[in-house]
């Protein structure tokens, strides 16, 4: 999954996009220093609101990809993200072992706890704690659960592009702060904006048509103003306006057919993200 981190790589992209219906599979590739490895095989399953709410994650063992993981989330009334079950795959069936809970303070994310779930035993395992500069993530916390309770490990200090993706997280050891790796992204964050970010209402937008062929209107209903950023899944800015109105139209006959995303950023620095289909 995007947010895994490998410290012999220091960069990762997504590969091979396939979209079918409300669900659609990419490949994730990891550069080594010398060449891009094959990693994983995902594929993302949408509910008609536009919410992931099921991943199945295969990895590849050298020759071929081997289905292991399938994560399942649920959402509140307000479209926030509140919990996962994590399942591996042995034999032919799912087991679940792990078991995701996520808090919040506002639209800000605070933790996200896991505890295992094995043989019908429960057990806090770790979590994260979230910080915010400027309503933007800044860095998170990795704490163990020890004979004593939570015990921080790392420190990951982010750093967040202006298409709202992760673009570099570099991860520190507690107590001594050495530097442990540092990982650049390629990648945007697929399904949803980056972990953490602030929201613009999603009732506040609409884009159509979608899939759009050669113009896209963007409207607004409070008609404040917007950065409006076309992003690739190579997490590249192909396309980039200011929408100053409730409405504005932007040209996308140069864009090749394929899935996109339309980030909108308010003068706030909330975001939203919205998958795009060019189709001609």
């Amino acid at each position: 999954m995007l947010l895994h981190s490998n410290p012999l790589s220091d960069e990762t992209r997504i590969q091979n996009v396939v979209q079918t219906g409300n669900s659609y599979e990419f490949t994730i590739e990891l550069n080594d220093g010398d060449m891009w490895i094959p990693y994983e095989r995902n594929v993302v399953y949408f509910d008609n609101n536009g919410k992931d709410t099921a991943w199945t994650v295969a990895e590849h063992n050298g020759t071929s990809y081997a289905l292991t993981t399938k994560i399942t989330k649920v959402y509140n009334s307000a479209g926030k993200l509140t919990s996962a079950t994590y399942f591996n795959y042995d034999a032919g069936d799912w087991n679940e072992f792990l078991e995701r809970t996520i808090t919040y303070n506002g639209n800000q994310r605070v933790t996200d706890k896991f505890t295992s779930d094995f043989s019908g035993s429960t057990e806090d395992v770790y979590k994260y704690e979230y910080t915010y500069v400027n309503n933007k993530l800044d860095s998170m916390v990795f704490f163990e659960n020890g004979q004593s309770g939570f015990e921080p490990v790392t420190t990951h200090k982010i750093t967040i592009g202006n298409d709202g993706g992760i673009n570099q997280i570099k991860t520190y050891k507690i107590p001594d702060g050495e530097t442990e790796f540092e990982m650049a992204y390629r990648a945007v964050f697929t399904g949803g904006t980056a972990v953490g970010l602030k929201q613009v209402n999603q009732n506040q937008v609409a884009v159509f048509p979608n899939p759009a062929s050669t113009n896209l209107t963007i409207q607004v209903k409070d008609g404040g103003v917007y950065q409006a950023n076309i992003v690739d899944l190579q997490g590249r800015t192909l396309l980039s306006s200011t929408v100053t109105a409730e409405q504005a139209t932007l040209n996308v006959t140069e864009l090749n057919n394929g899935l996109y995303f339309l980030v909108l950023t308010d003068s706030f620095g909330n975001s939203s993200q919205n998958r795009l289909v060019i189709a001609k």
